[in-house]
């Protein structure tokens, strides 16, 4: 019996002393700076994820300014024979149409000089035939900057002409519509090209509008296809720039030509009697027909949608 409670006293001591020895480590862990692990899992308050509420400053997109209409246009018809010379000016825009051939360059160049031109906003050149682009480098050589847009059908400058003395070369499209300065031309043509700019049925066609007063422009050609695709626009055309010199056979259809009903006609030759004939025959309405006959250079300035035409001018009538 006494040995019995000996044992058990012995164990009793050995546990005690067991007991002792463990919270000695806890307490000395914790003077040294480290925690017992936790015997449960600790609650942890989460910060709220919720945004803060503001009230966002609302950013305006900038309204474009509209460009206002130039209180006139003039469309200057330099008369250099048998080739493509025209000029639309407004008080502050200055764009050049075509140029004629290397030997009528000095008769493109004195006129816009008398007529106190400085600088070229654009220059288009309708197809690459000589008889419309031959002069173009010479003309924006002295009246082209590096900001001049340089307008033709092709999606490239024809390799003749690069690289350009000034400018930068932009393809004109059918159906958009292009601002240069105070200016707005919408192309209307051509459809597609067929020879890459080289034959005239790929010539530019775009109008040109002031007010109610309308100005379609043409190189060699006017599709049936222009037609048919913008006939409100074309329909009762106001001036015509007549296509191909006048020649009736190879210009357009005389359907079209009875569909544009123009009352003032621009012929680049001396077929300007050809051409109202021609429209007498269709049974059209009168209109008046100004060629190069006998050199003569013509403006029309469109003004209040009132058309006034100048015949046989001196350009520096029109210089500032």
């Amino acid at each position: 019996m006494r040995k019995l409670v000996n044992i058990f006293l012995f164990s009793l001591i050995f546990l005690l002393s067991i007991a002792i020895a463990i919270m000695s480590i806890q307490l000395y862990n914790i003077e040294e700076g480290q925690l017992p692990n936790p015997t449960s899992e600790p609650t942890i308050t989460l910060a709220s994820t919720i945004a803060p509420t503001f009230t966002p400053v609302p950013t305006e997109v900038p309204t474009a300014t509209p460009i206002p209409e130039p209180e006139y246009l003039e469309i200057h018809h330099i008369s250099i024979g048998c080739a493509d010379a025209f000029m639309l000016r407004t008080k502050s825009t200055t764009i050049m149409i075509d140029g004629g051939l290397a030997k009528t360059k000095n008769r493109v160049i004195n006129y816009l000089r008398d007529a106190g031109v400085e600088h070229i906003d654009a220059y288009i050149g309708t197809h690459n035939h000589t008889d419309h682009v031959e002069n173009i480098n010479e003309i924006l050589e002295l009246f082209g900057t590096s900001e001049t847009i340089v307008f033709g059908p092709t999606p490239e400058l024809f390799k003749k002409y690069q690289p350009l003395s000034n400018g930068k070369y932009v393809q004109m499209l059918d159906g958009n519509e292009y601002t240069v300065g105070d200016i707005h031309l919408f192309c209307v043509g051509p459809t597609n090209l067929v020879q890459n700019g080289n034959c005239n049925n790929d010539s530019l066609n775009f109008v040109v509008q002031l007010g109610k007063v309308k100005a379609l422009f043409t190189g060699d050609y006017m599709r049936k296809d222009v037609i048919e695709k913008y006939p409100d626009l074309l329909k009762d055309i106001d001036i015509f720039k007549f296509p191909h010199h006048g020649l009736k056979n190879f210009s357009m259809k005389a359907s079209s030509f009875k569909w544009l009903s123009p009352k003032y006609v621009l012929v680049p030759s001396n077929n300007g009697g050809t051409v109202k004939s021609w429209g007498k025959e269709l049974g059209m309405p009168k209109f008046e027909c100004f060629s190069s006959s006998g050199g003569k250079h013509h403006v029309l300035v469109i003004k209040n949608d009132c058309v006034t035409v100048y015949d046989d001018v001196n350009p520096a009538e029109f210089a500032d």
